[in-house]
């Protein structure tokens, strides 16, 4: 072999030996570790990673650290970012949360939420931080997505180009449907869209990091800087159901305080008393009454919509038991047992706020809605179906007349007559005939056509018998049994209205 070839041949080789030395140390010193990491085969971007500098915001303490540390107040990772999002994920305005000992305590974005996303180690040792792969040069970012700064999380991802504003990844304020909190909450090592959990690794780590998160410190106790009810903030805790959880997704709709009404009078007010007024026993329960909500618990008042929302949404949600040694009644987890729809719940939640007029009344998103029509203690009490229940989807809908009429004639004329006229015969009940619905029961009948829809409501979808020893015909619960869908109740409805409009 020539000198010349030697030459080439050695310097090739020298040459790979220095290519493949200086790759190793390049994954050594970065967080990707050997097994490049940073590139997950289900969020694949194919630039490369820079190096980053180390983070210089120090790391929370975490785990049993984090809880034996004041003055801070101690909560899981994600439902810190949690939050911070359901109180509308502002930069610098300051947000309440409840930690992990039912303490309430306001944090802010910069110091509590940030440092979760920019600091390395937090979620478990030898965790990357977020920004080691989601930095500022959104173009080479893997999802083209910057979570170094709050312009950042807030223009979401897929910003290849650059664009000022990607895919949201906030869920709009909604937490458990945000992409984000889809990535971060794991349980079992995976998370809810089926990928293993991020920052990188955690599903390996012994023992195993909470679906939540690791514990954190953040915030300090007290309630939000924005909260002007009671007058000492700091010195009162906000009151909090014995059943733990976040809002659920009524907190982030906008509520009808007229159909709250409604809904209240048939679900809520044999325990809270009528128009929340009290008074109702609970033997076994320290206070001995169930508390009024009108007025309601003062701590639970907030001036800002979004925190006075959240405040009562918990209790809708996961319900509650009171303190004492066995109370009879408990309030029930009317979002947890599915029990109310999710804009049910915003709507009671929006009648209530309307029986305490200290502080404004709205939906999450701060609108104010028009109060409901109480009902006074003199009024007639107004027809109920023998079956129990709530109303159903229907209430929601927009019926059509011409449609409902079809519908009447073909499965509701046999008993109650042509256009609701009635003059069928019914033997077995008190009555002796099936009732007329045109004219229909006055004490159905509302100016507000909401409620009159919602008393409807109730006898379609839950039916009833009619008293008497032995009633032949019965009012069959058209929505209970699926013998009709919720867009022809509404439709019918919507017919039987018009056969009472004067």
């Amino acid at each position: 072999m020539s000198d010349s070839l030697k030459f080439i041949v050695y310097g090739v080789l020298i040459g790979l030996v220095v290519l493949v030395t200086s790759w190793a140390f390049w994954l050594a010193t970065t967080s990707c570790s050997f097994a490049n990491s940073c590139i997950y085969n289900h969020l694949a971007d194919k630039t490369s990673i820079p190096t980053l500098p180390a983070a210089t915001l120090p790391a929370p303490k975490v785990g049993a650290d984090a809880v034996a540390g004041a003055p801070k107040c101690h909560i899981e990772a994600v439902k810190l970012i949690g939050a911070w999002v359901t109180a509308g994920y502002d930069e610098t305005k300051p947000f309440t949360f409840t930690d992990i000992k039912g303490a309430t305590c306001t944090a802010t974005f910069k110091d509590d939420v940030q440092p979760l996303f920019v600091t390395p180690n937090l979620w478990f040792n030898g965790s990357p931080a977020c920004t080691t792969c989601h930095f500022s040069d959104v173009k080479k970012a893997t999802k083209n997505m910057d979570l170094s700064s709050y312009a950042g999380i807030i223009a979401g991802s897929g910003r290849a180009n650059g664009e000022p504003k990607g895919k949201d990844i906030l869920g709009g304020g909604n937490w458990n449907q945000a992409l984000l909190y889809q990535m971060l909450y794991a349980p079992n090592g995976q998370t809810t869209i089926g990928r293993p959990a991020m920052p990188f690794g955690r599903s390996a780590v012994q023992p195993p990091v909470p679906a939540n998160g690791p514990v954190v410190s953040a915030g300090t106790p007290g309630g939000s800087a924005a909260a002007a009810q009671p007058t000492d903030a700091s010195a009162v805790e906000v009151a909090r159901p014995a059943n733990a959880g976040d809002a659920g997704p009524a907190a982030s709709l906008t509520g009808d305080p007229t159909s709250g009404a409604a809904i209240f009078a048939a679900n809520c007010a044999v325990c809270h008393g009528q128009q929340g007024k009290g008074g109702i026993p609970n033997p076994g329960s320290d206070d001995g009454t169930v508390p009024t909500l009108n007025p309601i618990d003062p701590t639970l008042v907030n001036p800002d919509a979004k925190v006075f929302t959240y405040n009562l949404d918990l209790f809708l949600e996961h319900g509650s038991t009171p303190s004492g040694a066995n109370p009879t009644l408990k309030m029930p987890a009317w979002g947890d047992s599915k029990k109310l729809l999710p804009k049910q719940i915003a709507d009671v939640i929006s009648y209530v706020i309307g029986l305490n007029p200290a502080a404004p009344a709205g939906g999450a998103d701060g609108a104010v809605p028009t109060a409901a029509p109480a009902p006074t203690s003199s009024a007639p009490e107004i027809a109920r179906p023998s079956n129990t229940g709530g109303a159903g989807l229907a209430v929601t809908l927009t019926g059509n007349v011409a449609s409902g009429k079809q519908l009447f004639a073909a499965n509701c004329a046999v008993c109650h007559g042509q256009q609701g006229k009635g003059g069928v015969p019914n033997p077995g009940s008190d009555d002796g005939t099936v009732p007329t619905l045109n004219p229909i029961d006055s004490t159905l009948v509302s100016k507000d056509s909401r409620v009159f829809i919602y008393n409807l409501d109730l006898f379609l979808e839950h039916g009833s018998t009619p008293s008497g020893s032995n009633p032949t015909l019965k009012m069959p619960a058209w929505g209970d049994e699926q013998k009709l869908l919720p867009q022809q109740i509404a439709d019918l409805i919507a017919y039987v209205m018009s056969l009472n409009t004067p």
